[in-house]
């Protein structure tokens, strides 16, 4: 079982019969020579009778009836991202986004749970050059490297965006096989307050300087 192609928890508890040198393992064999590395997988030392790594992982006949022995950091497979509004105003309208893991059969992942470190990225500025800010905490360089907190496989955080345009933003969700989502949002102006015409404008004391009142 190659983890580049088959990346499953599994588990085996089988009783052997007669004697089995190397290569065999509690879990799987190899050819003499050949190279074989198994991940995410574990196998029952006691009734295997076996006790090696590299190719499983061996628990006791206990553990094996443990959930707690398949951790979180070994079924979490990828990550998604959805956001509550595709549409809000800059500055000011505050959306969630929640990141949902899921295992390698697509189910969300329930084990994974406490904070994690996400990475937000791929935020344009705005004209004045503000990005915006990442529960509360102020975004530069268009990125912020952050913890979320997760539980049962789901986590959310509050964006607020500045620039009035369609954004494609990354999410790196550490501790996750595939760590990588994206979601589309395209930002609003807000509108104006009010409205204003002001006539007779004085000129400015010297060349170049500042209008008294701005027209």
């Amino acid at each position: 079982m190659q983890t580049n192609s088959i990346d499953l928890s599994a588990y085996s508890n089988w009783t052997p019969i007669g004697s089995f040198e190397p290569p065999f393992s509690g879990l799987v064999g190899n050819e003499p020579g050949s190279y074989l590395t198994v991940g995410n997988c574990y196998y029952d030392k006691d009734t295997s009778q076996r006790n090696d790594t590299g190719k499983g992982t061996p628990k006791s006949t206990a553990d094996m009836k443990k959930q707690a022995t398949f951790s979180s950091s070994e079924t979490a497979y990828s990550v998604s991202a959805s956001v509550s509004n595709q549409t809000p105003v800059v500055g000011t309208d505050a959306v969630v986004v929640t990141l949902t893991v899921k295992d390698a059969l697509g189910d969300t992942d329930t084990l994974f749970s406490g904070a994690h470190t996400v990475c937000i990225s791929q935020i344009s500025a705005a004209p004045c050059g503000s990005y915006g800010s990442i529960n509360g905490n102020t975004v530069e360089d268009g990125f912020l490297q952050t913890e979320i907190s997760f539980t049962n496989g789901v986590g959310s955080f509050s964006l607020v965006l500045h620039n009035a345009q369609a954004q494609n933003i990354r999410i790196e969700l550490f501790d996750v096989t595939y760590p990588l989502a994206y979601f589309n949002i395209t930002p609003k102006h807000s509108k104006a307050a009010s409205f204003a015409i002001t006539q007779n404008i004085s000129a400015p004391a010297v060349n170049c300087g500042n209008f008294a009142v701005q027209p």
